[in-house]
């Protein structure tokens, strides 16, 4: 199956996990930026940058956890279409295949999505604990 033919299949949902995903991807691509800036100039890791870039993961976190939920929405439209299927034409493969079909196409995308999202976001902040780390050690010596 090609990768435009499974985004149709998905269902009305599909857009709406795009476009959540290239919001999560762009808020953690200008957080990795910032902190690549922070890097570079030693002396702007301040309480204010570094509290700034903490903050920037603040809507990357929110789409990390509302995007397999929007997966898990697609599943119930996916499944209620199924069943409404059964209903109408009874027990069938052909009744069935394509609700579950978009089901499972939803919630693969959507973890596909967000499941690297967890590692960079977590990746970047362990960087803002760092940095925070050598701000304090900074301030003591």
């Amino acid at each position: 199956m090609t990768l435009l033919l499974a985004y149709a299949r998905g269902g009305w949902l599909m857009p709406a996990i795009t476009l959540s995903g290239a919001a999560l991807y762009a808020s953690l691509a200008f957080a990795w930026l910032a902190s690549r800036r922070m890097n570079r100039d030693a002396g702007e890791a301040s309480h204010l940058n570094i509290q700034r870039l903490s903050t920037t993961l603040i809507p990357a976190r929110a789409l990390i956890a509302a995007l397999p939920l929007l997966g898990l929405l697609g599943t119930v439209g996916g499944v209620s279409t199924s069943m409404s299927s059964i209903a109408r034409r009874g027990l069938s493969t052909s009744a069935t295949a394509g609700g579950i079909g978009e089901a499972l196409i939803t919630t693969q995308y959507a973890l596909l999505l967000a499941l690297p999202a967890v590692l960079i976001e977590r990746m970047l902040t362990r960087k803002v604990r760092l940095l925070r780390a050598s701000s304090v050690e900074g301030e003591l010596a």
